[in-house]
């Protein structure tokens, strides 16, 4: 997952329990998914031509009730470490979106995820998404 890439997490009655889907999705997926369950026409011909979430809701709506998890990280934590990828993320300006050097926030949150001594890996850029037409009525 590169810095331009975000998870997402569905919660309510209908959504399946522990299912994992890895379709790739944009955000205009999640609007075309709400006019879809609020019975709305597409605003523009980007949501109507999305790709919806359906994969991820029963039929049946099930009511289990939620248990959370206690936190164990502690929120108040900060970060010391004074590496060179530190230094670099000072200056970059996160008031807007994608406003930081793609390429480079990646490998600082590579190194700071895995450390100085695992290599980065190559970097593989693709203008194109293969889609599945397995069980794909949407």
């Amino acid at each position: 997952m590169d810095a331009h890439r975000s998870t997402a997490y569905l919660c309510g009655g209908f959504v399946k329990s522990g299912f994992v889907d890895h379709t790739p999705y944009t955000t205009t997926s999640f609007v075309r998914s709400m006019e879809l369950i609020l019975e709305l026409p597409p605003m523009t011909q980007y949501d109507a031509s999305a790709r919806s979430v359906w994969r991820c809701f029963d039929k049946d709506a099930r009511h289990a009730p939620f248990v959370h998890r206690k936190c164990n990280v502690n929120l108040d934590d900060v970060n010391t470490d004074h590496s060179k990828w530190q230094a670099l993320c000072d200056g970059y300006d996160f008031d807007k979106e994608d406003n930081v050097p793609d390429v480079e926030f990646n490998q600082a949150l590579w190194h700071g995820l895995k450390g100085d001594e695992e290599k980065y890996p190559p970097i593989r850029r693709s203008a194109f998404l293969t889609y599945s037409m397995k069980d794909d009525d949407d």
